[in-house]
C-alpha cells in the first residue's frame, strides 16, 4: 500500500520534514551550492549574505545548512554529516547558537532588536552565532536601519543569512554588504528525476505522467510539489496517483476537455466552445482553463500545420487574460473572451 508521506511527521509539516539535511541532497541550485561549498571549505564566506529568489526553492534550507556546518560534529570535506546531534538540532531549531527571525510576521524595531541583543553573546557551540532572517524585505525602515547598524559593527563571531522572495526591496545599504547569491526555480527535469525516486522510496504508485504534470503544477517550488503530492496520496487512499486525480485537486480540466475546447476554438465553433465551459464541473476553475488552454495552443503553435492560425489565437489569449487579471469577476469575462476568439476564426 502507498505510504502517507506524512507518515512520521508530528507537526503535519512535509516542507520541514523533507527538508534536505545535506548540501548534497538540494535539488537544483547548482551555482548556489558550488559558491556556498567553495566559500566553506576555504573558509571565505562573508560575514553576511542574502538568499534571494522564488518561494520554495531553497532558500530557508540552504541558510539552515550554512549554519549546520559551524555545528556538524562529523563534518565531510564538503558537506555537513546530516545526522548527527548538532545537525539535528539545527533543523529542528533548537540550538542556541543558530537563531531564525520570521520578518514577514515580526516587522518592527522592536521585533529585530529583541534578536540583535544578542549578537553580544558568545556562541555555547562552535565558533560562530548565525541569525537567519526569513522574508528579510518585509523588515519596516526603522528595523532595517538597526540591522544596518548591526551589520557595520557585529562581533566577529557573528553572521547574518537573509533570505528574502523580493530582492529589489532589500535597500541597496544593506545589500552592498552582503554576499548576493540567486536562487532559482527548481527545472521539471530535476523534479521528475527526485519524484520518482521519492515514490520508490515511500512505495507511491504512480503514473509517469502525473510526475511529469505535478512538476509543471509547481511551477518550479519543491515545496508546492511536495504539499501536492501529499494530497494525491491521500485522495488515492492506495490507489494509483493518475493525471486526473492531479488535475482534481488544482481545479483543472481533463486534457480530453481541453483538446475538445481547443479543437473547438480553431474550428471556429463558437457555439461549441460556450457549451463546453458551460458544462465544466464548478469546481474547475475558469482561469485555470484559460492556462491550459493557452499552454495547449502554444504547443501547437511549433507544429507547422495552421501554425499561422494557432500564433493569432495564441496572441488572443494573452490579451484575454491580461484583461482578466484586472477584474474580481473574471469567469464570465473568460467564457465569452473564449466564445469571441472562436467566432472571430469562424468569421475568417
Amino acid at each position: 500500500m502507498s505510504e502517507n508521506i506524512l507518515d512520521n511527521v508530528s507537526d503535519g509539516n512535509i516542507s520541514i520534514a523533507y527538508r534536505p539535511h545535506k548540501f548534497n541532497e538540494v535539488v537544483g541550485q547548482f551555482v548556489a551550492l558550488k559558491l556556498l561549498k567553495s566559500a566553506l571549505i576555504n573558509d571565505r564566506l562573508p560575514r553576511s549574505m542574502v538568499l534571494y529568489g522564488p518561494s520554495g526553492v531553497g532558500k530557508t534550507t540552504l541558510a539552515r545548512l550554512v549554519a549546520a556546518w559551524y555545528v556538524c560534529e562529523n563534518r565531510e570535506h564538503d558537506d555537513v554529516c546530516g545526522v548527527c546531534s548538532m545537525c539535528c538540532a539545527v533543523q529542528d531549531g533548537t540550538i542556541s547558537d543558530i537563531l531564525e527571525f520570521d520578518a514577514a510576521s515580526n516587522t518592527s524595531i522592536e521585533d529585530i532588536r529583541e534578536i540583535l541583543d544578542q549578537c553580544d553573546y558568545a556562541p555555547q557551540y562552535s565558533s560562530q552565532k548565525v541569525f537567519i532572517i526569513d522574508e528579510a524585505h518585509m523588515l519596516s525602515r526603522n528595523a532595517i536601519a538597526a540591522l544596518l547598524k548591526t551589520l557595520e559593527e557585529a562581533p566577529n563571531h557573528v553572521r547574518f543569512i537573509l533570505a528574502t522572495t523580493e530582492i529589489e526591496k532589500i535597500p541597496d545599504a544593506i545589500r552592498s554588504r552582503c554576499l548576493s547569491i540567486a536562487l532559482h526555480d527548481v527545472s521539471r527535469l530535476q523534479m521528475c528525476d527526485y519524484f520518482k525516486h521519492l515514490c520508490i522510496e515511500k512505495n507511491i504508485k504512480i503514473e509517469d505522467g502525473a510526475i511529469t504534470l505535478l512538476a509543471s503544477l509547481s511551477n518550479g517550488s519543491m515545496r508546492e510539489a511536495i504539499s501536492i503530492l501529499n494530497q494525491a496520496v491521500l485522495l488515492a487512499n492506495g490507489s494509483v496517483v493518475d493525471v486526473a486525480l492531479l488535475h482534481s485537486i488544482m481545479s483543472y480540466a481533463s486534457n480530453e476537455i481541453i483538446d475538445q475546447l481547443v479543437g473547438f476554438i480553431a474550428d471556429g465553433k463558437f457555439v461549441q466552445v460556450f457549451e463546453t465551459i458551460s458544462a465544466l464541473d464548478e469546481n474547475i476553475s475558469i482561469l485555470s482553463v484559460l492556462d491550459q488552454v493557452m499552454e495547449n495552443v502554444q504547443k501547437k503553435c511549433h507544429e507547422p500545420l495552421n501554425k499561422e492560425k494557432y500564433l493569432k489565437i495564441l496572441i488572443d489569449l494573452n490579451r484575454l487574460k491580461q484583461d482578466a487579471a484586472k477584474i474580481s469577476a473574471f469567469d464570465a469575462m473568460i467564457t465569452v473572451g473564449l466564445t469571441e476568439i472562436a467566432y472571430q476564426v469562424h468569421s475568417v
